[in-house]
């Protein structure tokens, strides 16, 4: 979407990767208290016998206990991928630094790291 003057707005993405993947943290947590919401309204606008709302009860918290572990799993693995692709970065970044300095060397003896001629 475009803003004035040209600019995006309201447009959040790096390298042609949406960035909306960053916010599943906080969607799940909405959907975690609609859930809970939810379940509360079900219990005080559907009367049934104590022994059923315990059940119900116990049936919610297990799905809100499975669908934490899912999305917990989910933001282990993206935690994972984005911390090996930092690595991979920091490693090409340390690649090409040398190659420059080799190439520096090659072209510039007189020159020490930084470019600067020797004294």
């Amino acid at each position: 979407m475009k803003g004035p003057r040209g600019t995006n707005r309201g447009v959040c993405s790096r390298n042609g990767n949406d960035m909306s993947r960053h916010s599943e943290g906080s969607n799940a947590a909405w959907f975690v208290a609609g859930l809970a919401v939810g379940v509360a309204g079900a219990i005080l606008l559907a009367p049934k016998s104590g022994k059923e709302t315990r059940e119900s009860i116990r049936e919610a918290a297990n799905r809100g206990r499975d669908f934490a572990g899912r999305k917990g799993s989910e933001v282990a693995e993206f935690s994972r991928d984005v911390i090996d692709q930092g690595r991979e970065f920091a490693s090409s970044a340390r690649d090409a630094l040398d190659k420059g300095r080799e190439i520096l060397a090659d072209i510039a003896p007189d020159r020490d790291d930084d470019g600067l001629a020797a004294s």
